[in-house]
């Protein structure tokens, strides 16, 4: 059975962005935790579009990038995002593109 991390997908610091952290990889271990967390918290309160919105955290401020259906969705992603301990600052890069089945 695969876990709701495995079907995911967290984004990754980059070789850049590990430079944030001169006390060392702890703290890019702890922003991918985040991360992941964050991910699976917006799944785990059905948050629309959820499994298409990727996360990055550095130093407790997160970027969420993709896409959500409607500006209800994109409101109660960054609400629940703000809701996961460690999250100190969202940036909001999501695209609201409706879906029109």
């Amino acid at each position: 059975m695969n876990s709701t991390a495995d079907c995911v997908p967290v984004l990754e610091p980059s070789v850049d962005q590990r430079w944030v952290h001169p006390q060392g990889d702890e703290f890019v271990r702890d922003d991918r935790d985040l991360q992941r967390r964050i991910v699976n918290y917006l799944v785990m309160r059905n948050v629309p579009g959820a499994k298409s919105i990727h996360a990055l955290a550095v130093g407790g401020n997160v970027v969420l990038d993709g896409t959500v259906p409607s500006l209800s969705a994109r409101h109660r992603c960054l609400q629940c995002c703000r809701h996961v301990a460690g999250v100190l600052n969202v940036i909001d890069r999501l695209d609201v593109v409706p879906d029109n089945r």
